[in-house]
């Protein structure tokens, strides 16, 4: 898939769209049916966009260092200037919290940065099973068997490194004077395998999602058993606090909530103004991602301050939310220093060509 393909891109901006609301305090606070529906399919989804681009003909460290590159320098140096403006006084904790890599030794405003070094590590270790196991040449009931076997593995590990306090010789084991509580693994890798589960979904299901079009039949019938599902049962998925609700009912809430994404995307790309806007806020995804929480949690605080108009305070956080990160991706795409910090190298080549 050399060329973008616009239908995905807009799943993209819907996507990233989904992930400022899931934490817009609308979303929140309290976590609620809205909560439950949002966060029941949009990561998954990135994951399975992100499984649709991975190249298997690009040699293993080539890849590593295209994704270190891509998406974890953005976030070291996102987070890096982050611990200089606000926590300097905690530098040794914020070197330790920026290479352990999970949502829980970060600060609150970069919290949501954990995916990003989790999609890397999810890639590498996606390319080594497709490398090992051949999944791409097999049938489509042995790949079914495979994916199947990593999202199990993935339920049942769920927890065994989440929130386990840490003891030697019966002392609780401290880190920089603090009692250290074990946050999952570096990089998240201990849901490495629900990650794969969906990361490879998309990377099977490629060809299906290119020639994807809107079917009202297909859409409807899911539509209606993923209302159900959600009516009946109200499971969700929050792999950031390791939170798989049902291995069966959670995981085609997902699949579902990928398709109708899809679905939608596919039929919005008919119309020009919705898909250009959609497909714009698809390709800044990453810098929404860098920098939504922030700007819309301080935005809230403030306004909440000075107004007393709840759902407009949260309407235009949202709004903020979304376009100032926006903004902020036009200025370093202009600006061939920022660039070299925030976009990848190649970016970097094609400016200096195009300049």
């Amino acid at each position: 898939m050399n060329t973008r393909l616009q239908h995905i891109d807009i799943a993209k901006g819907i996507g990233i769209l989904l992930v400022v609301l899931g934490h817009n305090p609308i979303t929140t606070r309290p976590k609620g049916e809205l909560f439950n529906i949002i966060y029941s399919f949009h990561l998954p989804l990135f994951l399975f966009l992100s499984g649709l681009f991975l190249n298997t003909e690009k040699p293993l460290i080539k890849l590593m260092l295209d994704k270190l590159d891509a998406i974890v320098k953005p976030y070291l140096i996102t987070v890096f200037i982050g611990y200089v403006m606000f926590n300097l006084d905690t530098i040794d904790f914020a070197v330790f919290g920026m290479i352990y890599s999970t949502s829980f030794t970060l600060p609150i405003v970069w919290a949501p940065l954990w995916f990003l070094t989790f999609l890397w590590a999810v890639s590498i270790f996606s390319w080594l099973l497709i490398k090992l196991t051949k999944v791409a040449s097999v049938g489509i009931v042995w790949q079914l068997i495979l994916i199947s076997v990593l999202l199990v593995i993935g339920f049942l590990m769920r927890g065994i490194f989440w929130k386990i306090p840490i003891n030697i010789n019966g002392v609780p084991f401290e880190l920089f004077g603090r009692p250290f509580i074990l946050p999952g693994l570096p990089f998240s890798t201990d849901i490495l395998f629900f990650g794969s589960f969906f990361f490879l979904l998309g990377f099977l299901c490629k060809s299906q999602v290119v020639s994807l079009k809107f079917q009202p039949i297909y859409f409807i019938f899911s539509l209606l058993i993923f209302g159900f599902c959600h009516y009946r049962y109200n499971y969700t998925i929050d792999l950031n606090f390791r939170k798989y609700d049902n291995l069966v009912i959670s995981t085609v809430e997902a699949i579902l909530g990928i398709y109708l994404v899809l679905s939608i995307s596919s039929w919005l790309s008919k119309f020009n103004q919705i898909k250009n806007i959609l497909a714009y806020i698809g390709t800044g995804s990453l810098f929404l991602l860098l920098f939504h929480y922030i700007v819309q949690r301080e935005v809230y605080l403030f306004l909440q301050a000075h107004l007393r108009f709840k759902y407009l305070n949260l309407t235009l956080a949202f709004i903020t939310g979304t376009s100032i990160p926006l903004l902020g991706w036009e200025l370093v795409k202009r600006n061939k220093y920022l660039s070299l910090l925030f976009l990848p190298l190649k970016s970097q080549k094609s400016f200096a060509k195009n300049g």
